[in-house]
């Protein structure tokens, strides 16, 4: 008895760079005893290249495996790979250059079962432990990023909302106080008037209250990802917005998307924002044209584009326009709160992801969202 829960390794990977046969059929059948997937590398080259492809969680390399040790050790995506020399001779010289070399154990030939097993699976507790710590830091480090997204974003509230939220109620206190002083003497038609301007700013007030509270909200649902089918989820949006959609002669092309682990309501907010920005923000008299379309990266991470013929704007606002309360034009022709895309640009750091838009006047806009590619293969 070792101590050790066998199963508690499932999913774990080793691998064994060993150009001798009968040694890797003896590690075979010892290690295959503790349910471990099992990696074979012939050479340090092969080694290296199985680790760039599989990164296993414990590396069992020959004793003259010191140069694939050094490359490893100053390889930052490997370094925290724990390394197991295998050798034949029990020399002290011999295994200081292991330790040396970065290795964290040595376990001599021929193999004694118990040592193999035991050693392993010291190593393997160590490297699961080690993993879920990282797990955990990288937890508070997303935290702190977002507490001070949060922080930045009150500080912006203070600087702006106070205008947004004020300038309406002055105007409404304005035409009110006048209706109040003034009322035998305004015509019918110039109270119907100042009533009409005092509701249309209410109803303004009430949407951008509502706006102010969901972007504040955003970001409560952390640690709820799933996998996400954006293809349905994109699908769902556009049936919600078929009347806007119809209104407006949208024509919207949906190319395959893929499925990526996230917040599947953040999702839909992002893709809902996205698609009603591009058919409210569209030239009179032509009907809207909206792509949204996906690539994979050459880093790993996946591009999806979502483009229409819009009315543009200039690229010195391609930064300014995912600020919260900045708007680009006339707020009497396109109704909005300024946070749709601050909303957007939100979420998707909620996702460790960015975006950029590349527009120009008159000429459409494209926005490339980049989002880590970690769906399920």
């Amino acid at each position: 008895m070792t101590g050790f829960e066998d199963n508690q390794f499932t999913g774990m990977k080793i691998l064994i760079i060993e150009d001798e046969p009968n040694n890797i059929d003896i590690l075979l059948h010892l290690l295959e005893k503790i349910g471990i997937n099992i990696l074979i590398g012939t050479s340090g080259e092969n080694g290296l290249k199985i680790i760039e492809k599989d990164k296993p969680d414990l590396i069992l390399p020959g004793i003259n495996g010191y140069e694939t040790c050094a490359r490893l050790q100053n390889d930052p995506s490997t370094k925290n790979i724990p390394i197991i020399f295998l050798t034949a001779k029990n020399l002290s010289s011999d295994i200081i250059k292991g330790f040396q070399a970065g290795g964290v154990d040595y376990i001599t030939k021929p193999f004694n079962q118990e040592e193999v097993l035991a050693r392993v699976k010291t190593q393997l507790q160590l490297q699961s432990k080690r993993k879920l710590l990282e797990e955990s830091q990288n937890e508070i480090k997303r935290y702190a990023e977002n507490l001070e997204r949060s922080n930045q974003d009150l500080e912006q509230f203070a600087a702006v909302a106070s205008h947004d939220l004020k300038s309406p109620l002055r105007q409404i206190n304005m035409l009110g106080t006048i209706l109040m002083e003034d009322f035998d003497q305004l015509s019918i038609e110039k109270k119907k008037d100042m009533v009409g301007m005092i509701c249309s700013l209410t109803k303004h007030l009430f949407k951008l209250t509502d706006s102010i509270l969901e972007f504040s909200k955003v970001g409560e649902r952390l640690n709820k990802f799933e996998p996400c089918d954006l293809n349905s989820l994109v699908q769902r949006v556009i049936e919600n917005l078929s009347v806007t959609i119809q209104e407006t002669d949208a024509n919207i092309i949906v190319e395959s998307l893929p499925i990526l682990e996230g917040e599947p309501s953040l999702l839909y907010q992002l893709f809902q924002n996205m698609i009603e920005n591009a058919v409210k923000f569209h030239h009179k008299g032509q009907p809207p044209f909206i792509k949204i379309s996906s690539q994979s990266c050459e880093d790993g991470n996946l591009e999806i584009r979502i483009e229409d013929n819009g009315i543009g704007f200039g690229k010195e606002y391609s930064e300014r326009i995912f600020q919260p309360f900045k708007r680009l034009v006339n707020s009497s022709e396109f109704e909005g709160s300024g946070l749709g895309l601050a909303t957007c640009q939100k979420i998707i750091a909620i996702h460790r992801g960015t975006i950029v838009a590349n527009s120009e006047l008159n000429k459409g806009t494209t926005f490339i969202i980049t989002l880590p590619d970690n769906h399920p293969h």
